[in-house]
């Protein structure tokens, strides 16, 4: 199976789940920090994740204020 990303992203921080190879358990991954609000960066720094755990699906939250 695949592994599987979440993204919780914040106006400064993104923070990263992934899942077991069966997509069943996530677990805390890592949180990428970016300056405010340059979203730029921050994909930048979620597509080196994604390429390295070689995820094929991700998901997002989010939040209302």
């Amino acid at each position: 199976m695949e592994r599987i990303i979440g993204l919780d992203l914040g106006s400064v921080t993104c923070g990263i789940s992934i899942s077991d190879p069966l997509g069943m358990i996530a677990r805390a991954l890592t949180t990428v920090r970016f300056a405010p609000d340059d979203y730029d960066a921050a994909l930048q720094d979620v597509l080196k994740v994604i390429r390295e755990n070689g995820v094929k699906k991700s998901y997002s939250v989010c939040r209302a204020t």
